[in-house]
């Protein structure tokens, strides 16, 4: 069973009011609604070229002709499906503290992206690293499973994580949008890795960061404290006083810079979510203004 707020039947109509951009455009298998690099038909002009025995009359600039007595045709970009792909961390840092929630943040996030791509009838591939993967699929129906298995998703350990996401990399038959949800709150070396791999896949990236009130601001009630790692169970004895979160904020923030100059390196799309945060203002207002969705 799930309680996702996101699969709400206002909230899917919504949603259904919205369409994936893709910064880039690739070759699809089916005709749908985004310009590919194919010439057809559709109606985004592409280019010119010279006319040809065979051609469609209705596609001859008579204004090019008029000005250079030569014949040219229009084209189009052919308007085919696309394919998007969807990678949500499982591991513990996305499961722990209980009451932050970034997992399921994490699920309706993913799941609002989805069905707004099945909703445009684009191929939608799920993968959890380290425990499963859907797809390919079109048409909205195919939500529900996705729901289920992100409902059902356990903890998964950090080297499965990576070596899930190397081997859904393998898995890749056509290019396309790859939407990657985490905390990213592993090594910079390893997010680098990982953002090194998704780069060099020829994907339109788009990484979102769901955040807990407690990453940046832990609370404790005493002045001794014991920080275990959810990941490696690594335990670390400190003193905790106002000056060492004072340090620790300072490295939490020194991170995500780190990841942003990371971003622009790889030149992808990034964005952060707070667990707190109104997923639909998220999708109604944040991501159409960042040119993400359109309406």
């Amino acid at each position: 069973m799930t309680d996702f707020e996101i699969l709400s039947p206002s909230f899917l109509r919504q949603l259904e009011m919205l369409q994936l951009r893709s910064r880039r455009r690739f070759l699809g298998t089916r005709h749908g609604g985004n310009a590919s690099l194919k010439r057809g038909h559709g109606i985004e002009f592409a280019d010119y070229r010279r006319y040809e025995l065979g051609d469609d009359p209705r596609h001859i600039d008579w204004g090019v002709y008029g000005r250079t007595d030569r014949l040219f045709v229009k084209q189009f970009q052919e308007e085919q499906d696309l394919t998007v792909f969807c990678l949500v961390d499982s591991t513990a840092s996305m499961h722990y503290p209980v009451v932050d929630q970034k997992f399921k943040r994490a699920s309706e996030l993913a799941l609002g992206m989805l069905y707004i791509a099945l909703s445009q009838h684009e191929r939608v591939h799920l993968t959890v690293p380290g425990h499963i993967a859907l797809g390919p699929s079109t048409g909205p129906a195919f939500i529900h499973s996705l729901a289920n298995a992100l409902a059902e998703s356990p903890e998964v350990m950090p080297e499965l994580h990576a070596a899930g996401i190397e081997q859904f990399l393998m898995q890749i038959q056509y290019p396309g949008v790859c939407i990657y949800i985490s905390d990213f709150c592993s090594p910079l070396e390893e997010i680098q890795r990982q953002l090194e791999l998704l780069y060099t896949h020829n994907l339109d990236v788009i990484l979102f960061r769901v955040t807990g009130e407690h990453d940046e601001n832990p609370s404790l009630s005493s002045s001794r404290a014991i920080f275990v790692d959810s990941e490696t169970n690594q335990e670390l004895n400190l003193e905790w006083s106002p000056s060492m979160l004072r340090e620790y904020r300072f490295r939490y923030q020194e991170h995500e810079q780190h990841i942003r100059k990371l971003v622009t390196k790889y030149q992808m799309r990034y964005f952060v979510l707070a667990s707190a945060t109104s997923v639909l203002d998220f999708f109604c207002h944040e991501l159409p203004n960042a040119g993400v969705l359109r309406t």
